[in-house]
């Protein structure tokens, strides 16, 4: 069990570290306890019974994730086998891996980093449309904006037709 999980928060993170109604969107400026009230209400859960195994923890990056896993490890005071602390590419990344027969995947497939799909681009830079870009003497930092430029559309579910029609 955990030693009261709760202690030491303020109301409002009291009441979203024990929140029970359904969905809750946490708001607050940099240093107000956002933070602290998700580890409690992480505490909080397994207290309730909750394996800790069966919670996801999301984050923003993979610094993120450590450092909530750092936290998160030290208000839980039982045994257990694997905490889910990452980001949400590498909870997909995980679900897939674990679950590639049924999503007709290759068990051994891995996702192609940015770096990965740089140097795939740059090892075949000749064979690209790319007559009317300036490279200015550097066509890795061009690519590499290309990419970065996929990633955000795709982050916000913008669709090769929509892109195409803009």
């Amino acid at each position: 069990m955990v030693s009261d999980p709760l202690r030491g928060l303020t109301d409002a993170q009291r009441d979203a570290a024990a929140h029970t109604g359904g969905p809750l969107l946490v708001l607050g400026g940099t240093g107000t306890g956002k933070t602290r009230a998700l580890i409690a209400r992480f505490g909080w859960l397994v207290e309730q019974g909750v394996p800790p195994e069966r919670i996801a923890l999301l984050a923003s990056s993979a610094a993120t994730a450590a450092a909530l896993r750092i936290r998160v490890e030290s208000v839980i005071e039982r045994a257990y086998e694997e905490l889910t602390v990452a980001t949400v590419p590498e909870l997909c990344t995980r679900l897939l891996h674990g679950e590639s027969p049924a999503a007709g995947l290759d068990p051994f497939a891995a996702a192609a980093s940015g770096a990965d799909r740089l140097a795939l681009l740059l090892e075949r830079i000749d064979e690209l449309p790319l007559r009317s870009h300036d490279f200015q003497g550097n066509p890795a930092a061009l690519l590499a904006s290309f990419i970065e430029r996929i990633d955000r559309l795709k982050a916000e579910l913008v669709t090769v037709e929509e892109y195409a029609e803009w």
